[in-house]
């Protein structure tokens, strides 16, 4: 008779602990077809009575641990981003698996021990649960191909157009060629576009060159702070510094005998005969500069005459115009490459 009593003993806690590990559930996925690298939810609902966990309770209880799972995870062909267990009526639950897929074909997950999770992660309420497993059926993930009847590799299409740029594509392109003509161009006359901006250049040192050796001209008519003699050193001193940059020769370090002869060497003889007048009339004002300066005072003419600065000095503003108007004719005769110095 003990040993029946002790029979059925057994079987009753045999019968216990499997329904305690044995929990129905039903499983959902969702949604209905995952592909490869979708975000995918397995839902599996079933009804338990678990203590410590009130019916008023509804928050889910979230990030439990992977830990719990009773084999290793297959990461090759899954990633489990979440599981979750969420309240959804009295003694009714919903464990939560948030998953990416890997493959196509079926994936099976393998079993969960609840109760072991829930009391790592409970903290102000004890849970009261035996080991509850819990058990997946397997899970299909979907191929994109089978949705299609052609298998066959398709060649590239070309990127699409916006409406209404087309003709901005156009007027690119054709911008795009001109400068592209352009480019050549000047590789093939690169000669020519140096020696253009190398005129160029000169041209606007030798355009203010002239305009200040004027101005200095005028305020020496314009000012009386001056002397004769002052005057007519200054006078000497911008007519040289104007020649010295005009010609490059040094006209400021020869007498006044010399400029002539230095001017006709500079010029290779061939200046235009109005360019050797309006350069003598220099000269003949440097021969009345140097008596002004160097003659005693008690001498006649030793000072300048009623209005001869203002004469002299507008001889010289019109010599300096016929120098600047006439030195291209010398440059094409010579045929050197600083033709044009105007």
């Amino acid at each position: 008779m003990k040993k029946l009593i002790i029979l059925i003993s057994v079987l009753l806690l045999n019968f216990s602990i499997f329904a305690q590990l044995s929990i129905e559930s039903q499983q959902i996925l969702v949604p209905q077809n995952v592909y490869i690298g979708d975000v995918a939810e397995l839902r599996v609902s079933f009804n338990m009575h678990i203590n410590g966990i009130s019916n008023a309770n509804t928050n889910p209880i979230k990030n439990l641990s992977q830990s719990f799972f009773n084999n290793e995870l297959n990461l090759q062909e899954y990633t489990i981003k979440e599981l979750s267990l969420m309240k959804s009526g009295i003694d009714s639950f919903t464990f939560i698996i948030s998953f990416i897929p890997w493959k196509t074909g079926t994936i099976a997950f393998p079993s969960y021990n609840l109760g072991e999770a829930l009391s790592s992660q409970s903290e102000n309420e004890t849970i009261d649960l035996s080991y509850a497993i819990l058990k997946f059926d397997k899970v299909e993930i979907d191929s994109i191909l089978k949705q299609s009847s052609d298998y066959a590799i398709r060649d590239f299409d070309p990127p699409k157009v916006i409406p209404g740029t087309i003709y901005k594509i156009y007027l690119y392109i054709i911008i795009f060629v001109v400068l592209l003509i352009l480019l050549i161009r000047l590789l093939i006359k690169r000669n020519d576009v140096k020696r253009f901006f190398y005129n160029y250049q000169l041209n606007v040192k030798y355009r203010k060159n002239k305009n200040s050796t004027i101005k200095k001209l005028r305020k020496i008519t314009k000012s009386d702070e001056y002397t004769d003699k002052e005057s007519a050193e200054q006078i000497q001193k911008i007519i040289r510094s104007y020649l010295e940059k005009k010609f490059d020769a040094p006209f400021s370090r020869c007498t006044t005998s010399e400029i002539l002869p230095l001017f006709f060497n500079v010029t290779n003889n061939l200046q235009t005969i109005e360019k050797e007048i309006a350069m003598e009339k220099i000269n003949a004002t440097f021969i009345r500069t140097d008596f002004i300066r160097y003659a005693s005072n008690v001498q006649n003419n030793s000072c300048f005459n009623e209005n001869e600065l203002i004469q002299l000095i507008d001889t010289l503003i019109s010599a300096i115009y016929t120098i600047e108007n006439l030195k291209s004719e010398i440059d094409s005769e010579n045929d050197s490459s600083t033709e044009d110095l105007c």
